[in-house]
């Protein structure tokens, strides 16, 4: 322990407490070692804040119960992409999760249908399953989760690699390669910034054309308030409104 120069892990009291967490316990004995608060968890606390927004945590909630459906049966198991649970905690399952799920939506939704109508002549199911199946096979089917689920399917591929870089087990945050991938990543968020309305409508595209195969249409969204306000202020504004993707933007 006497050659211990670095501690690296969360920022939360019991770990990184200045008075009496963790490091403090081990850095009063050791004056060598240096805590650093994990770049992976300082990452993942910047992407947490998008929890804020209703329609993500929604999302979010949805794919997470779909996942638990299918896992909790070995039955169910057997009808789709294996897809790893959706931790709240270990970020990089989670990019994973999502991404894997959004890879497998169509068919997932496909196994929804069939359960929920109990068409699988191979694999019978009891009232529970086809309540739960038809309860799932709506919520997915919806505009909002749709177009969610393409938004931050698309961060979630970009994030999961970086991740897993910040959490290997030897790691040089001033190598290039670490440096490169984060450079990228901030290039990448400041282009999809500057040109938002490019980088939606291909998220709305692609939105459409996954509705379609599941059979389903994009509706335009319920009017908010805020839109509503701005009919006051701008009266033009509602009466030429005619393209979804403004909706789904406001």
């Amino acid at each position: 322990m006497n050659k211990l120069v670095g501690l690296g892990f969360d920022g939360c009291s019991v770990m990184a407490g200045k008075e009496n967490g963790v490091q403090k316990i081990i850095c009063d004995k050791y004056s060598k070692a240096t805590f650093f608060h994990c770049a992976s968890h300082r990452l993942n606390l910047v992407v947490n804040d998008l929890n804020a927004v209703t329609e993500i945590q929604n999302t979010a909630g949805v794919i997470k119960e779909v996942i638990n459906f299918f896992r909790e049966s070995v039955l169910r198991r057997k009808l789709v992409t294996n897809i790893p649970l959706l931790c709240d905690t270990r970020w990089s399952v989670k990019y994973k999760s999502i991404r894997i799920f959004a890879e497998n939506f169509i068919n997932i939704k496909s196994v929804l249908e069939k359960l929920s109508h109990n068409n699988d002549s191979d694999f019978k199911v009891n009232t529970t399953t086809r309540t739960k199946a038809q309860e799932l096979s709506c919520v997915t089917s919806t505009s909002e989760f749709i177009i969610f689920l393409n938004i931050i399917s698309k961060y979630s591929a970009q994030l999961e690699p970086v991740t897993n870089k910040l959490q290997a087990k030897s790691i040089d945050l001033y190598s290039v390669q670490i440096q490169n991938h984060i450079q990228d990543l901030l290039s990448i968020f400041n282009n999809n910034r500057e040109q938002s309305d490019i980088v939606f409508n291909d998220i709305f595209n692609n939105s459409v054309f996954m509705a379609e195969k599941i059979g389903a249409d994009i509706k335009n969204p319920r009017i908010t308030s805020k839109i509503k306000k701005d009919q006051i202020t701008k009266p033009i504004l509602l009466n030429t409104i005619t393209d979804s993707i403004f909706l789904f933007r406001t």
